[in-house]
C-alpha cells in the first residue's frame, strides 16, 4: 500500500484547522475551570427544583454530546456506545420538564423578580397559576366527585348604591350636545336646508289617527264587499273644519327658529300659570275673612 500524498495546500489547510481547533479547546477549558471556581465559591440558595433537574441534565446532555461528537471525528464506530442510552434518557427528561415549566411560568417569573430586587409580591404558587394535572388521580377524582355532589348556598354579591358625581364641564358639554342636536333639528335649519339641497322636496301630509284609522276600516270593508262608500255630509264637513284648524295652527305658528323658543315659552306659560294660581288662592282668602258665609256676624 502506498503513501499518501498531501499536497502542500491540503497541509496548510489541516494546520490551520487543528490550530482553530487547540484554541477552541483551550478557551473551552478555561471557562469550564472558571465555572468550576464560581461553583466553589458561590452561595447556595433555596431555588425550584424543577429548575435545578433541568439545568443538571441540560449539563450532561451537552457532556454526552461532546463525547459523542468527539468519538465521530474519530472515526469509531458509535453503535452500543455509553453516550448514545444517556442522551436518550436526558432528552426524555428535558421534554417532560418543558411542559411542567411552562405551567409553573407564573411562580418562575415571580422568584426571578424577588431575586433580582423588584417589587416584593406574593410568591406563594396559586392553583390556578400552576395548573398542574394530577396524575395520582384515583383519590383526587374521589374527593373531587363528592365536593361537586355537594350543593352549595348561592350567595349573591353585595352591589352597593355608589353616589354618581359628574364633573362640572361634563354636564355642561352634554347640555351643548343636546342644545346642538335641537338646533340641527329646528325648523331654519329644515327650511334652509330643503331651499338649497338638491334632494327632491318632500310634501307630507298630517291626518288624525282616528281618521286614518276609519279610511283604512272603510278600505277594508269596500276591497272584502266590493261595494263603493263615501262619506257622509255631516263626516264630510267635520273633516273640512278640522282640516281648516290644522293649517290655521300652521300658518300662526313660526316654529322653534332659535332652538330652544319653544321651551323657554313654555316655561315662561308655567311659571305665569303658577303665579296666577298663587293670586287666586290669596284672594279667596281676603273674601272669606271679609262678609262671607264663613264670617263671624258681628254683635249688636
Amino acid at each position: 500500500m502506498g503513501d499518501v500524498v498531501i499536497s502542500e495546500g491540503d497541509q496548510q489547510r489541516f494546520s490551520d484547522v487543528a490550530a482553530e481547533a487547540a484554541k477552541t479547546s483551550r478557551e473551552a477549558l478555561e471557562c469550564a475551570q472558571e465555572m468550576v471556581k464560581r461553583l466553589a465559591t458561590m452561595k447556595q440558595r433555596e431555588g425550584i427544583s424543577l429548575l435545578e433537574v433541568k439545568g443538571r441534565d441540560m449539563l450532561a446532555y451537552v457532556r454526552d454530546m461532546a463525547l459523542l461528537m468527539a468519538d465521530m471525528s474519530l472515526g469509531e464506530s458509535i453503535e452500543g456506545a455509553d453516550e448514545v442510552a444517556r442522551l436518550v434518557k436526558h432528552r426524555t427528561v428535558l421534554e417532560k420538564v418543558r411542559g411542567l415549566e411552562k405551567k409553573m411560568q407564573t411562580q418562575i417569573d415571580k422568584l426571578t423578580a424577588a431575586g433580582g430586587g423588584g417589587k416584593k409580591e406574593q410568591l406563594r404558587a396559586k392553583p390556578e397559576e400552576m395548573e398542574l394535572d394530577s396524575d395520582a388521580g384515583d383519590e383526587d377524582e374521589e374527593e373531587g366527585e363528592e365536593e361537586g355532589t355537594k350543593v352549595k348556598k348561592y350567595v349573591p354579591p353585595k352591589v352597593m348604591a355608589v353616589h354618581y358625581d359628574e364633573h362640572e364641564d361634563a354636564r355642561e358639554e352634554k347640555q351643548k350636545a343636546m342644545w346642538r342636536r335641537k338646533a340641527a333639528q329646528s325648523s331654519l335649519v329644515q327650511e334652509l336646508k330643503a331651499q338649497y339641497s338638491e334632494a327632491p322636496e318632500e310634501i307630507t301630509e298630517h291626518r288624525n289617527q282616528r281618521h286614518r284609522q276609519q279610511d283604512e276600516e272603510r278600505t277594508k270593508y269596500e276591497e272584502e264587499y266590493f261595494i263603493r262608500t263615501k262619506l257622509s255630509k255631516k263626516e264630510q264637513s267635520a273633516r273640512r273644519r278640522e282640516e281648516r284648524e290644522n293649517a290655521l295652527d300652521c300658518l300662526l305658528k313660526f316654529g322653534d327658529y332659535m332652538a330652544g323658543d319653544e321651551q323657554e315659552i313654555k316655561r315662561r306659560e308655567k311659571i305665569a300659570l303658577d303665579s296666577g294660581k298663587e293670586k287666586k288662592g290669596k284672594g279667596a282668602k281676603r273674601k272669606g275673612r271679609g262678609g262671607g258665609p264663613s264670617a263671624k256676624k258681628p254683635r249688636g
